[in-house]
């Protein structure tokens, strides 16, 4: 059981090492870019590394030995630590959808650089080898934390694929494209 707590909470301590250095080059290129889509998935990045830090804290509280309180354990945090990403999931999609009203109703100029495509394109393949990390691993952990942050990983790379496509087209048609995605 510990072996199987110990190997999770290293899992999510990569994770927070990578959300904390993908969130910053995010948050570089939109605001360097002025790309609405770029920003949030910046802002994503920041609350995944929030929901993984609560996550490490629930596998943390795992390694108590259990007490009067906790006859039967902690184990139960594990399923509060999937709930926890699965509702900061459902705010920053409502977050996104706000933010890209906004910006239809006031479109602003993208700044398109080969220099901030190459960053958020490196930040791909990054995210899916994180989102294989948890998959591979999760196999013989088996938690539902992890899964939970899996899927999340796996979702965060279609949102910057997206962003990405949506920064290229953004400043090509001159039109708020980045804020339509964001929509959708």
């Amino acid at each position: 059981m510990n072996a199987r707590i110990k190997k999770s909470i290293l899992l999510i301590a990569i994770g927070i090492i990578v959300n904390i250095a993908l969130a910053a080059i995010k948050m570089y290129v939109g605001l360097a870019s002025n790309s609405l889509c770029i920003m949030l998935d910046a802002m994503n990045s920041f609350l995944d590394t929030l929901t993984c830090i609560v996550t490490l804290i629930v596998f943390i509280v795992l390694l108590a030995p259990k007490s009067e309180h906790a006859p039967h354990g902690y184990g139960r945090g594990e399923y509060l630590a999937g709930f926890i990403v699965a509702v900061v999931s459902v705010v920053m999609g409502g977050f996104f959808f706000i933010r890209s009203i906004n910006r239809m109703a006031m479109p602003e100029p993208v700044y398109y650089g080969l220099q901030s495509m190459v960053l958020i394109s490196v930040c791909l393949p990054i995210k899916l080898g994180m989102g294989l990390m948890y998959y591979f691993a999760n196999k013989k952990i088996r938690s539902q934390a992890i899964r939970a942050v899996m899927l999340d990983s796996f979702l965060d790379l279609g949102i910057t694929a997206t962003s990405v496509v949506a920064f290229a087209v953004t400043t090509r048609v001159n039109y708020a494209v980045d804020a339509i995605v964001g929509i959708v």
